[in-house]
């Protein structure tokens, strides 16, 4: 897995290293962004749903109630369940 837009600024850079960090996967539609077929904006929003998208799954496939899956994805950051 890499980075290798060769068209991102430092700190888009950064933020995909982040999303990769966190996620565990490449950010997507790099080509897209290096041919101006997409902006960062969109390349950023598009990763997130997908990684969104793709969490729903694997809590559906651990028969995670759906309530909870969304309550999971809209809590502010640094607060916990427990």
């Amino acid at each position: 897995m890499a980075i290798y837009s060769k068209k991102m600024s430092p700190a888009q850079k950064k933020w995909a290293r982040n999303y990769q960090t966190e996620t565990g996967f490449e950010p997507m539609y790099q080509e897209d962004f290096d041919a101006g077929k997409i902006s960062f904006e969109r390349l950023a929003q598009q990763n997130i749903k997908w990684f969104e998208d793709w969490f729903r799954e694997r809590m559906r496939a651990i028969d995670l109630p759906f309530e909870l899956c969304e309550e999971l994805l809209s809590e502010p950051q640094g607060e916990s369940h427990g």
